[in-house]
C-alpha cells in the first residue's frame, strides 16, 4: 500500500513540473531551472544518505564513472533539454515526446546489452 501511496505523491508532483516551467519561462533559463532542482535535491538526498546510512556497493572506479555519466547526461543535460522543450513547445507536447525515451532506452538495452524486447514488455509500456 505505501508504495501506492508513493507513486501516487511522486506522479503528483512530478505533474506540477511542466506547469511551473511553462508558467516561469520569460524568468528562468533552462540551466538555472535545472541547476537549481538538482541544488534543491541534492540539500534534501545528502542527508538522507546519511542518516540512513546508505553507501555504494561497489565503489570500484568504472562504477563511480558510470553514475557520474548518469547524471551528467539524465538530470543534466536531459532535464536542461527538457526544460528548454516545454519552454518553447508547451508542456503538454513536451511531455508526450519526451516519453518516447522508453522506446529509446528498449532499443539501447538491447543493441548494447542483448536484452531480449517482446511484445509483452512492449504492450507493459
Amino acid at each position: 500500500m505505501i508504495g501506492y501511496i508513493a507513486i501516487a505523491i511522486a506522479s503528483t508532483i512530478w505533474s506540477l513540473n511542466p506547469a511551473l516551467i511553462s508558467r516561469f519561462k520569460k524568468y528562468v533559463k533552462p540551466i538555472t531551472f535545472t541547476a537549481m532542482r538538482a541544488i534543491m535535491a541534492s540539500i534534501f538526498l545528502f542527508p538522507m544518505v546519511f542518516l540512513n546510512r546508505i553507501e555504494l556497493p561497489y565503489s570500484q572506479p568504472i562504477v563511480i564513472a558510470v553514475i557520474a555519466a548518469s547524471a551528467i547526461l539524465g538530470p543534466g543535460i536531459g532535464d536542461a533539454a527538457y526544460t528548454k522543450a516545454i519552454q518553447i513547445i508547451g508542456g503538454s507536447l513536451a511531455v508526450v515526446v519526451s516519453y518516447t525515451y522508453m522506446f529509446i532506452a528498449q532499443v539501447i538495452a538491447a543493441t548494447l546489452f542483448n536484452e531480449e524486447i517482446t511484445i509483452f514488455l512492449l504492450l507493459e509500456q
